[in-house]
């Protein structure tokens, strides 16, 4: 065996429901017992890899991911990688592995087996689990149901690493998102792994990021058990500004300090091709933080621009955002790093107006018929100077009234307006 040595009992589907009706039905010849051992009695062991870092012997992982984000892609080029012996995407050095594949939501002739061929896999090393045969008839392997079914497949087959794509698809019949039903079967799935010694791999879809900065690994779908039983997870991005660009990398690792977030890319009909180190981990890509700053930095230049002018009414400010998609919060904190002034005028029943701090001009210089400013921005760990042309503005006038804005916001109206007098 290439990947470690696996224990081979002669009847271990036998001696497991043995044990089972016998855990189930105690007796008063065998009644039940804690059992216990001393910590200084225990052997220790080290963390075996397949793949250093990424892969560990007889452990439960993750690889999670938007659909069509590239997981079965990416899980293509590793199983290729290891079932011919070559080089990972980190240029680690791997001996040749045997690798068994749970497919559900790919065809296998069409899809897959191409995929398998384009990206150079060993496929002698490679197997399909097809389905549970009883007599005649086929049916799908369940984890909850087949589990001795299935580590006896692995020791008789010698596997290394087992892919699960989609790992929902084979839980059997549970509820998704209940915690004690999920962990009901990947507990008992984890411990095949250390029995074993053949590291599982399952694949489950992402949710979209939402409000706020959820972490990557709580926006997995279903029951969070999907992410705490698993001792690594991995997870697939694609780049916010260019759909080409993919990432991989990942976002938990109970077992090993973090690694590098790799980029990616691939071309219709071509292996993937890895293009290095990326200099943001996946897991600020994920976290929601970098599509945060993004919006914000989209709020800045909104706001640069309409007040370049002069003063602004702050209602018609909040109205005209809502339409291009700027949310009252993300307003609010755009206005508050450009140091935005928010003042009353005529009194207590005056209408709030926003300026650009009065360091900047309130009027715009005249040049060649035309208005010109300029404000700095000073965006996301970038400096600089934005200047614009543009016509001069009408005068507000100060008897206008303006309908206050109900609607038109991205989820923020539980955070009050800040206005400063």
């Amino acid at each position: 065996m290439s990947g470690g040595v696996l224990r081979q009992p002669s009847t271990l589907a036998g001696r497991i429901a043995v044990a089972t009706a016998e855990a189930d039905t105690p007796t008063a010849l065998h009644p039940p017992m804690i059992v216990a051992r001393k910590f200084s009695d225990i052997v220790e062991e080290t963390v075996q890899w397949h793949w250093q870092d990424w892969i560990a012997k007889g452990k439960l992982h993750l690889c999670a991911g938007v659909q069509g984000d590239g997981k079965s892609t990416i899980l293509t080029d590793i199983a290729a990688r290891l079932s011919s012996g070559r080089a990972m995407p980190d240029g680690v050095a791997v001996s040749k592995k045997r690798i068994g594949f749970l497919i559900s939501e790919e065809g296998v002739a069409d899809t897959v087996l191409p995929r398998l061929r384009v990206h150079h896999a060993y496929l002698d090393n490679i197997l399909w689990l097809e389905a549970v045969r009883t007599g005649d008839a086929d049916a799908p392997l369940s984890l909850s149901a087949h589990l001795p079914l299935l580590e006896q497949f692995i020791y008789d087959n010698q596997l290394d690493v087992l892919v699960i794509d989609a790992l929902s698809d084979f839980l059997g019949p549970i509820r998704r998102n209940d915690e004690g039903e999920v962990r009901s079967v990947l507990t008992p799935l984890s411990q095949l792994a250390g029995r074993t010694g053949c590291s599982v791999v399952g694949i489950a879809h992402l949710g979209k990021p939402g409000a706020g900065s959820r972490r990557a690994v709580e926006r997995v779908l279903g029951s969070g058990a999907f992410t705490q039983v698993p001792r690594i997870v991995w997870a697939v991005s694609v780049d916010a500004e260019d759909e080409t660009k993919r990432y991989f990398g990942t976002v938990k690792n109970n077992l090993a300090p973090d690694v590098p977030t790799y980029a990616w890319h691939r071309d219709r009909d071509k292996p993937i091709e890895w293009d290095g180190v990326s200099a943001t981990s996946i897991r600020t890509m994920m976290s929601g933080a970098a599509e945060k700053t993004s919006q914000i930095d989209r709020a800045k230049t909104f706001l640069a621009e309409r007040l370049m002018g002069g003063g602004r009414p702050g209602r018609q400010l909040i109205t005209d955002a809502a339409n291009e998609g700027i949310g009252k919060n993300t307003l609010y904190a755009a206005a508050d790093e450009l140091g935005v002034e928010k003042k009353k005028e005529n009194g207590v029943a005056g209408q709030w107006y926003w300026r650009l701090p009065t360091s900047q001009p309130d009027t715009p210089h005249t040049q060649e018929g035309r208005s010109v400013s300029s404000v700095s921005l000073g965006t996301s760990g970038r400096s600089g100077t934005l200047t614009w042309e543009l016509p001069d503005l009408p005068n507000v006038p100060e008897d206008s009234e303006l309908t206050d804005v109900a609607s038109g916001d991205s989820g923020d109206d539980s955070i009050p307006l800040r206005e400063v007098a």
